[in-house]
């Protein structure tokens, strides 16, 4: 499968390629008393999260890719939020979500998108992130590709 990640972690211990920048003042993100810090959350206080994530896939078609693709070939699109805690030395993998896609025909790219939300204990200087696979085909507008969290209790 072209551009499948979901194998082995990284040496910093996660899958896929880090987010570092997200449109965090005009986009969906809602960081509301959160601040977000090199494409991390800093957690503020103790306490349930609801966190989300939606990052928006642009794959270029079978004739802009150069035959690279064949027609039984796809794309494997990943999308995981892991925590960073200071009391362990390893990120822990918090949500993951994936797609199969197969390489759209035509002249018009193909648009996917992976959407996750869940809720997660966390205490002040937890950092969260995300990382996905294809992160060089991702669309960065931030109504499109986004990252949030909120208190919840």
């Amino acid at each position: 499968m072209v551009g499948a990640v979901a194998g082995p972690l990284s040496s910093r211990g996660y899958s896929g390629e880090r987010i570092r920048a997200w449109e965090g003042q005009r986009g969906l993100s809602f960081l509301q008393s959160m601040e977000l810090k090199g494409g991390e959350l800093l957690v503020p206080r103790t306490g349930l999260y609801y966190i989300y994530a939606q990052t928006y896939f642009r794959l270029p078609s079978v004739g802009e890719t150069e035959g690279e693709a064949t027609e039984d070939e796809g794309a494997e699109l990943f999308q995981y939020i892991y925590k960073k805690m200071s009391s362990y030395t390893g990120p822990i993998l918090l949500m993951k979500s994936s797609r199969s896609v197969c390489w759209p025909r035509g002249l018009e790219p193909g648009l996917f998108s992976l959407h996750q939300a869940g809720t997660a204990f966390l205490q002040p200087a937890d950092r969260l992130f995300v990382t996905v696979s294809n992160a060089s085909t991702m669309e960065m507008d931030g109504r499109a590709s986004y990252f949030g969290a909120f208190l919840v209790d």
